[in-house]
C-alpha cells in the first residue's frame, strides 16, 4: 500500500479554495448563531468550544506541549487551545485561503510566537516538523485514510505522545446518495466506524485507546443547524439565492435524519504510544 493511499490532497484543496468559499458568507451568518457566543470560536467542525477544550485536556495538553493540528483550517480551535493551555501549535493545511485567514486571526490574538503555520500535504511536510507531543484533528480527518495516516502520526510523535481527534462516524447502512455526498462530494475516502477507527489505531501500534460517543450532542447540534437556517432564511436567500438555501437545507436534513435514525454519529478518540 502506498504511504498516502486513500488520500486526495488536490481534491481537498479544490474543495476549500474553490468550491466552499461560495457559501462562506452564509456560513459566517449561520455558525455563530448555531453555536452561540460562548461556544463559537471560528470552528468549521461540529465541535463546541467546550468539546475542543475537553479533547485537549483528555490528550494531556499543557503549557509545555508541542501540538500538531493537521487540517487546522482558519485556526479558530488552535487559537482557542493555545490561549487556554499556553501550548505551542504547528498547524498544517492545504488551503491557502484558510491559512491566510488563520494568519490574521493569530496576529490579532497575539499568538504569533505560539502558532506556526505550514501550507502543504501532511505526508510531504510532516517529516520536517520534528517530534511533537500531541497530534490533533477536529473534524478534518474525514479527508484522510486512517490506515495510512495513523502510522504517519505515530512517526511524528515523541515517546509518550498522544493522538486525539473528533470525527463523524457511520453507525449503520447510509443511503447511497447521502454516502456519496459525505465522501465523493466532500473529498473523503470513506465514513469510518467506531470499530474501524479503533482497529486502525491498534494497527498503527497505539495503545490505551479512549473512545467517547458524542452522538447525542451531535444530534442536538444538527437540529440547531436546521432551526437556524429556517430562522435566517430571508438573509440566506438574499446572500446566496433560494436554490442554494433549499439544496443546503435538504443536505442538512438528510444528515440529521440519518443521525436520528441511528445511522450517523460522532466520536472522540484519544490514544497513546
Amino acid at each position: 500500500m502506498k504511504p498516502n493511499a486513500g488520500h486526495f490532497p488536490q481534491d481537498v484543496k479544490r474543495l476549500y479554495d474553490n468550491v466552499l468559499p461560495e457559501g462562506q458568507r452564509v456560513r459566517d451568518l449561520i455558525f455563530p448563531e448555531v453555536f452561540g457566543p460562548q461556544q463559537y470560536i471560528g470552528q468549521y467542525s461540529d465541535n463546541t468550544a467546550d468539546q475542543i477544550v475537553a479533547l485537549a485536556r483528555r490528550a494531556g495538553i499543557n503549557s509545555d506541549s508541542h501540538v500538531l493540528d493537521v487540517g487546522c483550517g482558519c485556526c479558530g480551535p488552535a487559537i482557542h487551545i493555545a490561549k487556554t493551555f499556553g501550548c505551542r501549535i504547528t498547524g498544517v493545511d492545504l488551503s491557502a485561503s484558510h491559512l491566510s485567514k488563520a494568519q490574521i486571526g493569530i496576529q490579532q490574538a497575539g499568538l504569533s510566537d505560539k502558532i506556526h503555520l505550514i501550507k502543504g500535504d501532511i505526508f510531504d511536510v510532516g517529516p520536517d516538523i520534528g517530534p511533537v507531543d500531541v497530534v490533533i484533528g477536529l473534524g478534518a480527518w474525514c479527508h484522510l485514510y486512517p490506515r495510512t495516516f495513523f502510522p504517519l502520526c505515530r512517526q511524528l510523535l515523541r515517546e509518550g505522545g498522544r493522538i486525539a481527534f473528533m470525527e463523524r462516524i457511520r453507525l449503520g447502512e447510509i443511503d447511497p446518495d447521502l454516502y456519496r455526498q459525505l465522501t465523493t462530494e466532500w473529498a473523503a475516502p470513506s465514513v469510518e466506524t467506531f470499530a474501524s477507527y479503533y482497529f486502525a489505531l491498534s494497527g498503527a501500534e497505539f495503545r490505551n485507546i479512549f473512545i467517547q460517543d458524542l452522538t447525542e450532542p451531535y444530534k442536538q447540534l444538527q437540529r440547531r443547524f436546521i432551526e437556524v437556517r429556517l430562522k435566517l432564511r430571508e438573509q440566506i436567500e438574499e446572500i446566496a439565492g433560494p436554490e442554494y438555501f433549499q439544496s443546503d437545507l435538504e443536505l442538512v436534513r438528510a444528515e440529521t435524519d440519518a443521525t436520528e435514525s441511528g445511522l450517523l454519529g460522532y466520536g472522540l478518540f484519544v490514544a497513546h504510544i
